[in-house]
């Protein structure tokens, strides 16, 4: 992956923590796709998310709804840059793990 990382990769903690169900207090699970504070300021997606989730929580955790997920790829795409590269490999993330849930979880740093 170019953009996220899983725990494994992971260096430090200055990461923003994408989470397949509700929060449960837990950070840094194993199964989660994590994504460099630097790299989500670089690409834009933080100012996407700021944009397109009205109640997103760069600091805490932020509920993201398939149809808020869906709208965050489609506003990406119309923004070009690196975002929908950024947003396609969370995509495939997601697509694969999120299985029947209609919702998961950003957690900020």
């Amino acid at each position: 992956m170019k953009y996220f990382c899983t725990n494994d990769e992971r260096h430090g903690s200055c990461y923003h923590e994408l989470q397949i169900g509700r929060w449960d207090g837990t950070h840094w699970r194993d199964g989660s796709l994590f994504i460099h504070d630097d790299v989500l300021t670089a690409t834009g997606l933080g100012k996407l998310l700021t944009q397109c989730l009205p109640h997103y929580a760069y600091y805490g955790p932020t509920v993201i709804t398939v149809a808020e997920w869906q709208n965050i790829c489609q506003t990406a795409a119309r923004q070009g840059g690196k975002l929908p590269a950024v947003i396609a490999e969370a995509d495939i993330w997601l697509r694969q793990n999120l299985g029947t849930a209609d919702e998961f979880m950003l957690l900020g740093i």
